[in-house]
């Protein structure tokens, strides 16, 4: 919250043990915003190249996490849903260029 308010001020009130703040925020269009939010086209599913290209890479990320890894379980699904994001994510980036060409 600290990097959104502009000023803060701390003023006394009427109880003698409490104070009353007032915090001025800054305007949403003075800080930069990042991408948003990314969502799975699932109409890609359909998809045989996607399919086919995401099963090997599975099984490139599979090879690449095996059971003689020592990462936390936890933290190896982390890393796994995060790699399939990304492929997935280049994936349908690269296809949408295509259809505009």
């Amino acid at each position: 919250m600290q990097e959104f308010s502009d000023d803060v001020d701390i003023v006394p009130s009427l109880p003698t043990d409490q104070s009353a703040v007032f915090v001025t925020l800054m305007d949403g269009n003075e800080f930069e915003r990042g991408p948003g939010l990314w969502k799975l086209n699932s109409s890609l599913l359909c998809d045989q190249i996607f399919t086919s290209s995401l099963k090997i890479h599975i099984e490139e990320i599979k090879n690449e996490f095996n059971s003689d890894c020592d990462i936390d379980d936890q933290i190896k699904w982390e890393l796994i849903k995060y790699k399939i994001r990304n492929f997935s994510l280049k994936f349908s980036k690269k296809r949408a260029l295509e259809r505009k060409i």
